[in-house]
């Protein structure tokens, strides 16, 4: 993570980070759905990090739908926001994607 987190460092380098965030809103407006794989980080499975909740807040503001690969946790501190958008739990099979 330290290779590119160079914001971390350097402030300045924000501008990367931003070019990024940007990046993947374009991919989201460009793509027909969106596809979370929430695979466990920190030591909570099913994690979902304030990156892709704003990536899924995009798919949900232009309607798009938003398939989640695993269970949320629930003790997850976004837990609330992820279900409001309403999510297509997959349960681990990516076989359900319409």
């Amino acid at each position: 993570m330290e290779n590119y987190k160079t914001w971390f460092k350097d402030k300045d380098d924000y501008k990367i980070k931003s070019k990024l965030i940007r990046d993947h809103f374009q991919k989201i407006l460009k793509g027909d759905s969106v596809l979370v794989l929430n695979y466990e980080k920190k030591g909570m499975p099913g994690y979902i990090g304030g990156n892709v909740l704003m990536e899924m807040a995009m798919a949900f503001w232009h309607k798009k739908p938003i398939y989640i690969l695993n269970p949320v946790s629930g003790n997850a501190p976004l837990k609330e926001e992820i279900f409001g958008m309403r999510p297509i739990f997959l349960n681990g099979d990516i076989t359900k994607i319409s």
